[in-house]
């Protein structure tokens, strides 16, 4: 079956059984057989938004390993030195249209655009059925849903993809011919997935929920398309933009977020597991569930994820697709923590006060050998994992080290909810756009406030001069920075440790937009690390990340050799157009 043929099936299929809508956190996919009838009321249509929510829950949209392998921010896999599989040729900047995350993201993102078009189309067909006003503020509401979603999966396909120029639907395809579309100009989408942005933005509220102790009161509530995360997604479209970021235009919707939302920053370990899912920092999300369904046999329809075992260890029930990269890891062990703030003092085993010695920060996003104060699957790093092979840390983010032992427990199947957008990602943004990219140094002051926002949740020492807005046992690094030191600190730093395995691509997009993709592989393919020597508990493993060449005959490691010698900016910023599209659409070379 040709890749639009398939498409027409979908089209067939995806006319969905009615099914109650209270519940958008645990519904599968309703996509059975119906009659051409079927959209026939407000029900129906909110039914079908279902399988709309069931396209940002499958993992190939995202695509998360490759993503993230394309950046500085993986290695893919266990195995070092060698390159294995796909992911060692994503890694390596190897890639080419046939490969098949590439050519599954590009499938689902349209099957995303196609099942929001059905949406609207329904939408638009009983517009005029709506004669209460408590009818017509449900169709705006639900208006907004769709076109939220059909201007988030082109504005992901568009920056994903051949540069931005790609196809673009605006109506429900019907016929084989009516899916052989041209690509279009790159600002013709973008001006398409804006005006459906905007339209999301004027017609959706923030949250349809209050929060307590940090945590949204309904968190079906907050599963939903917000305002804030129109309003998010429409200043990244700014910052993303080719020919160079309108920091002007990303600030206003940047700006709205932060006086205007509800939402405010939560502690640290809120943001990385099933521990405060919908929390009152999370813009969006996506939401997943471990309970089985007996027709989650279909990708499509499952509801749980499997990323706890691609980021976890073999000894902890994972597959260790990826492995943190030398330099985000170094960089995590060599996090200057504020060391008088209480947060930063742990009791040692003889049971006396002592500092912890990775960050907050550090220490809930890789399980590193010697940290002794976060458990991790129910015991110290050194107890329950292998670290051999030259592993010398495991991400904890998006699996399950905090609620079971292995990953096995929850027969690889993984609740953990995808944070998509947060806070703390507008705050060092917004921080991005006062500094403009580097160019302003009027900006800095109130740039570096809001980075140490972020920082200080997290007990970090700061950045700049002291400030009298902390507490006096707070650290600062006493540097004057100016916008070009800023700037460089957000690249290499702040987004990096902070954002890492978490939105749509956002290590990758930032590298391309900030054209330092090739000259960020080659600085990391000179840097030399080792692996040395750790001990606890009568345990020896050789996982302590060090920097500096093997100073014995062990194994000396080097990241990016063959990405710094690959990258071509012309070829690999984007993916190329799936082949399945330029083999079966004839108005795609």
């Amino acid at each position: 079956m040709t890749h639009k043929i398939k498409y027409i099936a979908v089209a067939i299929l995806a006319l969905f059984t009615l099914q109650s809508c209270d519940d958008f956190l645990t519904q599968g996919n309703p996509n059975e057989n119906t009659t051409d009838q079927y959209w026939k009321n407000l029900k129906d249509c909110e039914s079908g938004l279902i399988s709309v929510y069931a396209s940002l829950r499958h993992q190939n949209t995202l695509e998360v390993y490759t993503e993230t392998l394309r950046s500085d921010l993986g290695w893919p896999g266990f195995g070092r030195p060698n390159l294995n599989g796909d992911n060692g040729m994503v890694y390596a900047q190897n890639f080419t249209n046939t490969m098949p995350s590439l050519r599954n993201k590009w499938d689902n993102l349209y099957k995303g655009i196609f099942r929001s078009n059905q949406v609207i189309a329904g939408l638009n067909g009983i517009r005029e059925d709506m004669e209460t006003e408590e009818d017509i503020e449900k169709w705006t509401l639900l208006m907004g849903e769709a076109r939220f979603f059909r201007g988030l999966f082109h504005f992901w396909v568009h920056n994903s993809f051949n540069k931005g120029e790609v196809i673009m639907y605006d109506f429900v395809p019907e016929t084989q011919e009516d899916f052989y579309q041209n690509l279009q100009k790159e600002e013709v989408v973008r001006a398409f997935f804006t005006e459906d942005l905007v339209y999301a933005y004027e017609n959706l509220p923030f949250v349809r929920t209050d929060y307590s102790d940090g945590l949204a009161d309904d968190p079906q509530a907050a599963a939903r398309a917000s305002k804030g995360a129109a309003a998010m997604a429409l200043a990244q479209s700014y910052l993303y933009i080719p020919n160079g970021a309108d920091y002007e235009m990303a600030a206003v919707y940047l700006k709205d977020i932060i006086e205007n939302g509800p939402y405010d920053l939560v502690d640290v370990s809120m943001n990385m597991t099933t521990n405060g899912e919908f929390n009152q920092e999370s813009i969006f999300e996506i939401s997943y569930d471990t309970d089985l369904k007996t027709e989650e046999t279909n990708a499509d329809k499952r509801m749980y994820n499997q990323y706890g075992q691609g980021f976890s260890g073999g000894s902890t029930g994972g597959f260790r697709t990826i492995l943190p990269s030398c330099w985000l890891a170094m960089a995590f062990k060599e996090e200057k923590i504020s060391e008088e703030d209480p947060r930063n003092k742990v009791i040692n085993d003889d049971g006396f006060e002592v500092t912890r010695n990775y960050s907050l920060r550090a220490s809930h996003s890789i399980a590193f050998v010697d940290d002794l104060y976060l458990n991790y699957y129910g015991d110290k790093p050194i107890e329950t994992s292998a670290f051999n092979n030259l592993e010398f840390g495991y991400f904890r983010k998006n699996s399950n080290w905090d609620i079971v032992e292995n990953e096995n427990d929850l027969l690889r199947r993984s609740g953990v909810n995808f944070r998509l957008m947060r806070l703390a990602d507008v705050y060092l943004m917004y921080a991005e756009c006062l500094i403009e990219g580097g160019n302003n140094d009027g900006g800095t002051s109130e740039a570096i406030d809001y980075i140490n926002l972020v920082r200080d949740r997290s007990a970090l020492e700061l950045i700049g001069l002291r400030s009298n807005n902390y507490p006096t046992y707070t650290a600062f690094d006493e540097i004057s920075y100016d916008a070009t030191m800023l700037m460089d600190h957000l690249m290499y730093i702040e987004r990096p440790l902070e954002l890492c395995l978490e939105g749509h691509a956002i290590r990758q997009r930032d590298l391309t937009r900030w054209g330092i993709a090739k000259e960020r592989f080659q600085f990391l393919s000179r840097e030399r690390y080792h692996t040395a020597a750790y001990t606890y508990g009568g345990k020896t493993k050789y996982a302590a990340l060090e920097r500096g060449a093997n100073p014995g005959d062990g194994s000396t490691l080097i990241d990016f050799e063959q990405a710094a010698q690959n990258y071509i900016k012309e070829i690999h910023a984007y993916w190329p157009i799936s082949v399945d599209e330029s083999q079966t659409n004839p108005n795609v070379d």
